[in-house]
């Protein structure tokens, strides 16, 4: 996800949220990866163009990926129900695309809360059940992608984002594979799926 760009008199920002009127562009998706349970090797992805990029535009990237979800008997990822499939239907609506509607979720957060961990991050909980850990993105690598469209911190992005889905995949299947777990339980459909909050 791009970060936002805004114009700000200063540091200081007089109340908890910064004014609408501030935001000079909205962030942006700038790609995205998925795959299917049982096949996480084999990641599908989309990522922006430098030209895009600078533009903020997510346009040519958001149909495949609706494509995608309503091929999906169920999508999954972590926290995906408090922040991806939000996001994802708020760009696709300004961009005039209708987003999906009436599919289910498995939230991996809200699955991982039967367990004391002492965090429920994938960085942590990954690693926990034999993956690696993903590298980070530094401010720096989203300034250069916002301020220059920098065509291998994109890429960079882009192999960030796929190991993300990788790992997401393999917890998820791993979860599953515990014996007291029970896919309806933790099925729901996305309209009336509880937001989880990240703790």
């Amino acid at each position: 996800m791009g970060k936002a760009r805004l114009f700000s008199f200063d540091l200081r920002v007089p109340s908890k949220y910064i004014s609408h009127q501030n935001i000079d562009k909205p962030r942006y998706i700038i790609c995205w990866s998925a795959a299917w349970v049982g096949e996480r090797k084999k990641v599908m992805a989309e990522c922006v163009t430098p030209e895009a990029a600078l533009a903020y535009s997510d346009a040519e990237i958001l149909p495949p990926l609706l494509e995608l979800m309503e091929r999906a008997d169920i999508i999954s990822g972590q926290n995906i129900c408090g922040y991806d499939l939000p996001e994802i239907s708020a760009r696709m609506i300004i961009n005039g695309i209708k987003p999906a509607a009436g599919y289910k979720t498995m939230d991996t957060l809200k699955m991982l809360k039967k367990h004391r961990f002492m965090s429920r991050s994938l960085d942590y909980i990954a690693p926990i059940f034999g993956f690696r850990p993903k590298k980070s993105m530094s401010d720096s690598d989203w300034i250069k992608i916002a301020r220059d469209g920098d065509e291998r911190t994109l890429a960079k992005m882009l192999r960030y984002n796929k190991a993300d889905v990788r790992n997401g995949v393999g917890v998820l299947e791993a979860l599953l594979g515990l014996s007291d777990y029970s896919i309806d339980k933790y099925m729901r459909t996305f309209p009336s799926e509880p937001k989880d909050k990240r703790k």
